[in-house]
């Protein structure tokens, strides 16, 4: 998803490039979990085999994992309307969720749904995995001044809203199609899309966040670089646990 990394290998994100290698890579991988016998697999992107016992034996394929026929996979969708989570849903992996945003996190599971409907399947909700933008302070200022002056605001003011502006994807955090690209700004985002505040706010917001999509299996809180703010970060995520979430327990 970085555009420096697609240019270095030359991969045409535009045209979603790096999603149909997702696909490919995975598809390699399982193979080579559940394969008893050698194979050649000729995809559009990568030609592999998968050798037989060479050197007497001695030289094998070993590497199964433990789970059978191999560990749960998860896969993360970002954009609305995920193509990535079409996959997800087709394939009965895991849904992860990058939320920026209520408005199009119903969409998210859309994805997944349309995608399950390929192949049949009919997945669990209970599966689903959200992250968000999280921060709990003493009072609503505190948080909105620890988040935007923080690394939180850096992130978005230096990566994802350049990011996202060059990608034409700023409608992601937007509240309306009609706000223009200007005002969406780090301040913007603390109004509008982050779950920060109180512990009284924060619950709040999950509740709408909750509604809005119709549920979900499990909140999971992104995290970054918070050396400048060990406290804060180790006080907000113990009111996070043992203040906000039991109230979302029987959901």
């Amino acid at each position: 998803g970085v555009s420096t990394d697609l240019e270095m290998f030359n991969v045409d994100g535009a045209k979603g490039e790096n999603r149909d290698m997702v696909a490919e890579s995975v598809e390699i991988m399982t193979r080579l979990w559940e394969s008893e016998e050698p194979f050649t697999y000729e995809g559009d992107h990568w030609t592999v085999n998968r050798p037989g016992p060479q050197i007497n034996g001695h030289f094998d394929f070993w590497m199964k994992p433990l789970q059978k026929p191999y560990p749960p996979i998860a896969i993360a969708g970002l954009s609305p309307n995920s193509p990535t989570l079409v996959q997800a849903g087709k394939n009965g992996y895991i849904p992860l969720s990058l939320c920026l945003g209520n408005l199009y996190l119903q969409s998210h599971w859309d994805s997944v749904l349309k995608g399950a409907a390929m192949s049949n399947l009919t997945p669990d909700k209970s599966t689903w995995r959200v992250g968000r933008d999280i921060y709990v302070a003493d009072t609503d200022e505190e948080a909105r001044d620890k988040t935007v002056n923080g690394f939180m605001g850096d992130h978005y003011r230096e990566y994802f809203l350049p990011l996202f502006k060059e990608l034409g994807m700023l409608d992601a955090v937007k509240q309306s199609p009609d706000v223009p690209d200007s005002d969406v700004t780090v301040e913007y985002l603390a109004q509008h899309c982050w779950i920060i505040g109180s512990p009284s706010t924060v619950k709040d917001k999950l509740h709408e966040m909750v509604d809005s999509s119709g549920g979900f299996g499990t909140l999971l809180s992104i995290t970054y670089d918070h050396l400048d703010d060990m406290e804060g970060w180790r006080d907000g995520m113990t009111a996070l646990q043992n203040e906000i979430m039991p109230e979302f327990a029987d959901l």
